[in-house]
């Protein structure tokens, strides 16, 4: 299948990626720290790596990130961090985002995410565009060309 030859499969391919790029940037939107979350440092304690099968059965390595941070002069020791990246190592200084009613509970700056996944997003709904248009006048064509035939 050629992506950008104008058919039918084409156009169906970038906008089922285009809408699956929406739902990541809207799930990161909603995983965003209220505003009522209070910005601090975290250092980042374990990196526990397993292995679990996705669905489609193929074994993939996972990791699962702690930190431990400081909050209104208590310690808080090897809380689970909710997004992590393989680029992060044992003893970095992360910002998080405390909930001060639930001091255990923390979220990561996810900021950058949001601004990749909307350029992803962005790209995906312009090749999405240009496909619909070439798809467009292929038909046109298509439809002139059985128009003289059947003359």
């Amino acid at each position: 299948m050629k992506l950008f030859s104008g058919g039918r499969n084409a156009f169906v391919f970038s906008g089922i990626i285009f809408l699956m790029l929406v739902i990541v940037f809207i799930v990161v939107i909603f995983s965003q720290p209220s505003k009522d979350f209070v910005k601090t440092s975290a250092v980042i304690s374990e990196i526990r790596e397993y292995e679990e099968y996705d669905e489609e059965g193929s074994l993939v390595t996972k990791q699962e990130f702690y930190v431990d941070y400081d909050y209104n002069g208590k310690e808080y020791r090897h809380v689970h961090l909710d997004i992590g990246s393989s680029f992060m190592k044992k003893g970095q200084t992360v910002e998080v985002y405390v909930n001060p009613e639930k001091p255990y509970e923390i979220r990561s700056n996810t900021t950058a995410a949001i601004y990749i996944v909307g350029a992803l997003a962005l790209a995906m709904l312009a090749v999405t565009v240009v496909t619909l248009v070439r798809y467009i006048k292929a038909k046109k064509e298509e439809n002139k060309e059985n128009t003289a035939a059947a003359k």
